[in-house]
């Protein structure tokens, strides 16, 4: 339904997916790309930039994952930068159109991984980095924790809020895509 500002309102809704397929603790569950490309606006020939993404070149439906940059502190990852999520990321030679990020959701999590808990990127972090190397429409997708993530309504503007639900007793997990005004 059309909002008063003209927009097409916010996607809202509850995805249930099966347990990840991919042999590393922290890959996306099984069927969750094929899903976020959509409000993401990715396809399978598109440069997707990965951050926190572990082994996302492991996903099953390798069209789901765009054509995959990864942005990780694991080595073992063996990602495309290596590097720290909270600091600035290489937007100088590619014009992102296209961001998703699933970093740890709490400390716990971040203890189990190669990366100290210290580096653990929080969502504000993710959403500043995101808006300086995306270009204008580009989009930022971010599966985390049940929290409000607060933004800039003058930087970016809200696309989706999912609910993501894995298995019986997995946890509940939001995805959240915001578009770079």
């Amino acid at each position: 339904m059309p909002q008063p500002d003209g927009s097409a309102g916010i996607i809202a809704g509850m995805w249930f997916l099966a347990p990840r397929k991919v042999k590393y603790e922290c890959a996306y569950p099984n069927g969750f790309l094929e899903r976020a490309r959509v409000p993401v606006g990715y396809g399978p020939y598109d440069p997707v930039l990965h951050v926190c993404a572990g082994r996302v070149r492991d996903y099953p439906n390798p069209s789901a994952i765009g054509m995959p940059f990864t942005l990780d502190l694991a080595p073992e990852t063996e990602p495309d930068f290596l590097q720290d999520a909270r600091e600035p990321w290489p937007a100088m030679y590619i014009p992102w159109r296209h961001i998703l990020a699933d970093p740890d959701y709490d400390d716990a999590n971040a203890a189990k991984h190669t990366p100290p808990v210290e580096a653990r990127p929080l969502p504000a972090t993710l959403l500043e980095r995101a808006q300086e190397a995306l270009i204008p429409g580009g989009r930022f997708g971010l599966l985390y924790g049940p929290s409000p993530v607060r933004y800039d309504k003058k930087k970016m503007r809200l696309l989706a809020e999912v609910g993501v639900k894995v298995g019986l007793n997995g946890d509940l997990r939001m995805f959240y895509v915001w578009e770079k005004m």
